[in-house]
């Protein structure tokens, strides 16, 4: 009987590919752990960990295979939600020809480009096949950041900075990022078959959000919950409803106010307080209706409200900053960029398309709801939760361990002791 040689170990794998998977999993593990866990602390280190963690996965995708990030870079570019992102662009760009302040305006236009061109690529040069052991630092860093949220707004959040508004408006930030970042998390979980996790990863950041009293992160959840239960009944309705209904929210933004202004005045008789900011809106159009075409230009909202030339109770939603800064170019184009999400993300793949829905439901109910979701830090939340998603999909390549059939025709070889 003649022993079977030695089973030799090779240094099969290459090591430039090595130390790229070393880096991918850092890099994400920055935007999947410490973007979470560290927005209940910090206001500003979401634009620290976005660029690093960026330039990691970057720089692993120049060690292994570049030329097919290139690839889907392009095609993302050439699709129309690139195209319309692009002309959204343009657009805001030639508004500082006409906007009183451009110097600021130029500055935002550079931040928010850059912020979503980096997170962008960073995207399209994540490996086609993301490892599980990367994948899973997604929800262990929601599950941590729920926990330190649910534990900080129970105590207050006093030892977070010296002064109270500043302690809630960290706190509320942090509620606002695990809105946004639990979706991919579950799409995770759920696509792996871990469903009593992801339940309970969604009870945790329920009950983070209902211990900091944010009315409009718990909101936004249930919209995103809702959207998501429907998007299970029947993907493909749900997101072409949803899609018409953030089209018709954009579109028809400046005639919301004397919509709402005249229904409640029938209804009650009289002014509700919270009427107040619509009278602000309603006064603000009727004199220049002619600056709806093309808008007054970028940062004049925020700047007209500081300088007193708009009044205190201005609305502040994205709706009206929109139609007041880029005009009904605008607000069409931003209506056309996210109906073609919500059409597309429900033609994806069926494990994680309900996930996407949820997440864009639950992000266009925030920016609604808040007056802070114009800012950079929003953006910047946006293209993280972008790569995880990217990333969530790129890990879809394998669901099933293959089954090993016996051979019928070759006998089993037997082995030697």
């Amino acid at each position: 009987m003649s022993l079977m040689p030695p089973r030799t170990f090779q240094a099969s794998e290459d090591p430039a590919l090595l130390t790229a998977q070393l880096l991918v999993r850092i890099g994400f593990g920055v935007l999947a752990i410490a973007v979470p866990v560290t927005a209940a602390f910090s206001r500003r280190a979401l634009f620290v960990l976005l660029p690093f963690g960026a330039a990691l996965i970057l720089i692993a995708a120049v060690l292994s295979q570049p030329r097919r990030g290139w690839d889907r870079l392009l095609s993302a570019l050439r699709s129309p939600i690139g195209i319309a992102a692009l002309f959204l662009c343009l657009w805001s760009a030639l508004s500082l020809l006409w906007t009183p302040y451009p110097v600021d305006g130029m500055q935002r236009l550079l931040k928010v480009v850059s912020t979503l061109a980096l997170a962008t690529v960073a995207a399209a040069f994540l490996p086609e096949r993301m490892r599980l052991s990367s994948l899973y630092l997604l929800p262990i860093g929601v599950a941590l950041a729920s926990v330190m949220t649910f534990v900080i707004a129970l105590n207050g959040g006093a030892h977070i900075s010296g002064t109270p508004e500043g302690d809630s408006f960290t706190l509320q930030r942090a509620v606002i990022a695990l809105i946004i970042l639990v979706w991919p998390a579950l799409a995770m979980l759920t696509t792996r078959g871990r469903g009593p996790h992801a339940g309970a990863l969604a009870v945790g950041v329920a009950a983070g959000a209902i211990a900091a009293r944010s009315p409009p992160a718990l909101l936004a959840l249930s919209v995103g919950a809702l959207a998501y239960a429907a998007s299970r009944f029947d993907l493909r309705r749900t997101a072409l409803v949803l899609a018409l209904a953030a089209a018709m929210l954009f579109i028809a933004a400046p005639a919301l106010p004397f919509l709402i202004k005249a229904t409640a005045s029938f209804s009650t008789g009289a002014e509700p307080h919270w009427m107040r900011t619509v009278d602000v809106w309603v006064d603000i159009v009727r004199p220049q209706k002619a600056r709806l075409i093309t808008g007054h230009g970028l940062e004049t909202m925020l700047r007209g409200m500081l300088a007193g030339y708009l009044p205190p109770g201005t609305p502040r939603s994205i709706l009206f900053e929109v139609w007041y800064e880029l005009g009904v170019v605008g607000a069409v184009t931003m209506a056309f960029l996210l109906a073609r999400a919500f059409w597309t993300a429900g033609k994806g793949t069926p494990g994680v398309a309900p996930f996407l829905v949820a997440a864009l439901a639950a992000a266009v109910t925030l920016a609604v709801l808040d007056a802070n979701m114009a800012q950079l830090w929003w953006v910047t939340l946006l293209g993280i939760a972008a790569i995880c998603f990217a990333a969530v999909l790129n890990g879809q390549y394998r669901t099933k361990r293959p089954v090993a059939r016996p051979s019928i025709d070759s006998p089993p070889r037997s082995t030697a002791f």
